[in-house]
C-alpha cells in the first residue's frame, strides 16, 4: 500500500506531510474556490487515501503546494473560461440537459462590472488557473487527456474544471436535490473510501470530491462536457463516468445491504458482533487496531451466484476458502451472514462466512470471484464495511 503518510501539524494553513520524497505521480488534488474572504481549500489524495490539505487565499501559494507534492492532475471547482456571448457555456448547458443545475458563467466584462462582486469567486478561479498554468496544462480535449494519463508521460501534469454537485449526482447515480447536497456529497466520499468526518465544512468536502474526479481523470474514466478552450472555445467541465450497472439483481443488492454480517470474535476480543453495509463499526476498528492492520474483508464461498447448494456442498467450499485465507497468513475469524427483510425476518438461510483481517479490496475481489460470488464486503481504516459488487 506504499509508505504511510503522517500528518505532523498545521503550518501556514497546511497540513505538513512527512516523507514527501516518496510522493509519486499518483498524487491528485481537488480545489474548492471561494471569494476573497474564503479563499481556496485544497485536498490531496494518493492511491485513494487522504494525503494532505491546504488552505490559502493566495492562488500562487496554492499552485506552489500542488507542485511541491507532485500532483499529476488538479480538479478545480471554478470555470476555466468565461462565456463568449453572455449565455451559459456549452458545458453548463450540457449539465442542465442532464438535470444537473449549475451557475451560468458570465462574460469577463460582466463579472468585473457586477456591483456587488457576486462573481468574485470566478475571478479568483481565473487567478488560480493562471498560477497553475505555469506548470499544469489545461485539459483541452480528450487527446490531451489520453496523453496526460499515459504512464509514458508522467511529466505532463494537467489542470481541469470540474463541479462537485455534478460529481455527486454522477457517482450517486441520481439527481441530488439542493436540500440534500451536504449529506449526499459526504455519502459519495464515504463510498469512495474517504472518511468525510475530518472535513469540518462543505468547502473541504467539495475539494475532496474534486480530488476524486481527478483520480478518475488520471485513470481515464471521465466524460467531457463542453468545447475546447482553444480559440473562442469556452472549455470543458470534466466529470467521472457513471459507475457501471451491475448484473446482480437490484432486489438482491438491497438484500445484501440490509443483511447483518455476524463476526464470531473471541471473548478476549469483545465477543461476537455484527457488521452492516455503510455503517461504521467501532468493534471492527478495535479489531483492526488490535492486529495492527488497516483493512479487512468479509467473504463467503457458499451458494455461488446465489444458487442454493446443499449444506454439505457449502461446507466443502468453506473449507477451501478458509484454507486459502490461512495459507496467505491472514488472521481469520468465522462469521455468518444473515438475510433480513424490512420486517426483520430472514428470507434466505444464513451463510457461513469469514472475516479476513489485513486483506485489500483487490485481494477480496479476486478471491470472491474465484468462488463465484456476487459481492464481498471490504472495510478500510474508517471501519465502514462497503459492498463491493463483482459483476
Amino acid at each position: 500500500m506504499g509508505a504511510v503518510r503522517v500528518f505532523t501539524g498545521l503550518v501556514d494553513g497546511e497540513l505538513t506531510i512527512s516523507n514527501e520524497a516518496n510522493l509519486g505521480a499518483e498524487v491528485v488534488v481537488g480545489i474548492d474556490v471561494g471569494g476573497a474572504r474564503k479563499g481556496f481549500h485544497a485536498v490531496a489524495l494518493r492511491d485513494g487515501e487522504l494525503l494532505g490539505r491546504f488552505a490559502s487565499a493566495d492562488p500562487k501559494t496554492v499552485a506552489a503546494w500542488c507542485r511541491r507534492i507532485g500532483a499529476r492532475a488538479v480538479g478545480v471547482d471554478a470555470p476555466c473560461r468565461w462565456s463568449a456571448d453572455g449565455r451559459a457555456r456549452p458545458a453548463e448547458r450540457s449539465l442542465m440537459r442532464a438535470g444537473i443545475h449549475c451557475f451560468a458563467s458570465p462574460t469577463r466584462e460582466a463579472a468585473l462590472a457586477h456591483p456587488k462582486n457576486w462573481y468574485g469567486w470566478m475571478l479568483a478561479g481565473e487567478a488560480l488557473y493562471a498560477a497553475l498554468r505555469r506548470s499544469y496544462r489545461l485539459a483541452a480535449d480528450p487527446v490531451a487527456h489520453a496523453l496526460a494519463s499515459s504512464p509514458s508521460s508522467p511529466s505532463s501534469p494537467v489542470v481541469f474544471e470540474t463541479f462537485p454537485q455534478a460529481i455527486a449526482c454522477v457517482l450517486a447515480g441520481r439527481p441530488v436535490p439542493a436540500r440534500d447536497k451536504v449529506r449526499a456529497r459526504r455519502t459519495v466520499l464515504r463510498s469512495a473510501g474517504i472518511d468525510p468526518a475530518s472535513f469540518g465544512n462543505i468547502d473541504w468536502v467539495d475539494a475532496a470530491l474534486c480530488a476524486v474526479a481527478a483520480e478518475h481523470f488520471v485513470a481515464g474514466r471521465v466524460r467531457w462536457h463542453g468545447e475546447s478552450p482553444n480559440g473562442r472555445g469556452t472549455g470543458h467541465i470534466i466529470l467521472p463516468l457513471p459507475l457501471p450497472e451491475s448484473r446482480v439483481d437490484a432486489a438482491l443488492i438491497r438484500a445484501y445491504r440490509a443483511a447483518r454480517y455476524g463476526v464470531s470474535a473471541a471473548p478476549g476480543e469483545g465477543g461476537p458482533f455484527a457488521l452492516q453495509v455503510d455503517v461504521p463499526s467501532a468493534r471492527l476498528l478495535a479489531l483492526l487496531a488490535r492486529h495492527s492492520v488497516r483493512e479487512a474483508a468479509y467473504l463467503t464461498a457458499c451458494n455461488p451466484r446465489s444458487e442454493r447448494l446443499t449444506d454439505a456442498e457449502n461446507r466443502r467450499r468453506m473449507v477451501k476458502l478458509e484454507t486459502a485465507l490461512r495459507a496467505s497468513g491472514r488472521v481469520v475469524i468465522a462469521g455468518r451472514g444473515e438475510d433480513v427483510d424490512t420486517k426483520g425476518k430472514g428470507r434466505w438461510p444464513g451463510e457461513p462466512s469469514m472475516l479476513a483481517l489485513g486483506m485489500s479490496e483487490a485481494e477480496a475481489m479476486r478471491l470472491g470471484d474465484a468462488f463465484a460470488q456476487n459481492a464481498v464486503l471490504h472495510a478500510g481504516r474508517d471501519g465502514v464495511p462497503r459492498l463491493v459488487l463483482l459483476r
